[in-house]
């Protein structure tokens, strides 16, 4: 019994310094997904459940992204909505209300979220602990937890396969589940997706922090 007990134990044991490994590297496994993968453009749907799982809005819509810092995240269905960061300004336009709102990309970043981690321009290991929830021969999935309490995200789920980010799950601040997913996805991002003019007519809301900046 001894003999047929060890084998066993051993194998126990391998799996789990193997597992420990992964875990102590998962920060630095992400960071290096993210930093290789580099820039995204793909279509997005976004489902929303409340804290009961039940469905609230399905949104359709194209994902543009190169770090550090420039995104392009535009809703295009069931309603319009756009925003764009150049890497230091961030634009969030309203089309049915006519109303643009700008902010610095540094006030976003210090709020947290799940465009702060995509948009990379802090360290994950600064603001997140990171954990391995998946393993397996082209999938990985990894939860990312705020080191403080920010009120837009409570947790954050990474996914990614043989293609790069597959797909993305977080909990917001009030309990509310969000679960993207990306299709068509190429690395080629287009010139002109990190720059917008508001439209004439459009009411512009400046943070106080861009009015201090000029």
């Amino acid at each position: 019994m001894r003999s047929l007990s060890f084998p066993r134990v051993l194998i126990a044991f391998l799996l789990s310094l193997s597992l420990n490994a992964a875990v102590a590297d998962a920060t630095q496994d992400v960071q290096q997904r993210l930093d290789a993968l580099g820039s995204l453009h793909a279509t997005f749907v976004q489902q929303t459940f409340d804290e009961r799982g039940r469905a609230l809005e399905t949104l359709q819509g194209e994902f543009v992204w190169a770090r550090p810092g420039k995104l392009r995240w535009e809703v295009q269905q069931p309603y319009a909505q756009l925003i764009v960061s150049d890497g230091e300004r961030l634009w969030l336009y309203e089309p049915d209300l006519q109303q643009a709102s700008l902010r610095s990309l540094a006030e976003v970043m210090e709020e947290g979220g799940f465009l702060s981690v995509l948009a990379g321009v802090q360290p994950l290991r600064q603001g997140y602990q990171v954990d391995l929830v998946e393993a397996a021969t082209a999938r990985m999935a990894y939860r990312l937890r705020p080191l403080r309490e920010i009120a837009s995200m409570r947790d954050l789920i990474l996914r990614f396969d043989a293609e790069g980010l597959s797909s993305l799950e977080f909990v917001d601040g009030i309990g509310q589940q969000h679960q993207l997913q990306f299709a068509a996805r190429t690395a080629e991002t287009p010139t002109d997706a990190f720059r917008f003019v508001p439209p004439a007519g459009t009411d512009v809301i400046r943070s106080p922090a861009m009015d201090a900046d000029g």
